[in-house]
């Protein structure tokens, strides 16, 4: 954790969720690397990709069939 509990209280967040979140978010990220996967953040959607099907097939050339699944909102960073 980067952040005190008394930072994270300032900002309205309960200093137990998050370190649960963070604990659960490691361990799937691990499974995840695991098998290949990770996420893609493309315009704040989650995308799961595998890493023998990358984004982009080409520089400058967006595979958008290589999302095998959507993972909502809430990603930033990346973009088609």
């Amino acid at each position: 954790m980067n952040w005190t509990d008394e930072e994270l209280l300032h900002y309205g967040l309960d200093p137990a969720k998050v370190k649960s979140l963070v604990r659960r978010l490691r361990r799937i990220s691990t499974e995840m690397k695991e098998m290949g996967l990770h996420i893609y953040g493309a315009s704040g959607d989650g995308c799961l990709i595998h890493v023998d099907r990358p984004t982009h097939s080409l520089p400058g050339v967006a595979d958008y069939d290589s999302v095998i699944a959507d993972l909502g909102e809430g990603f930033d960073g990346g973009d088609w």
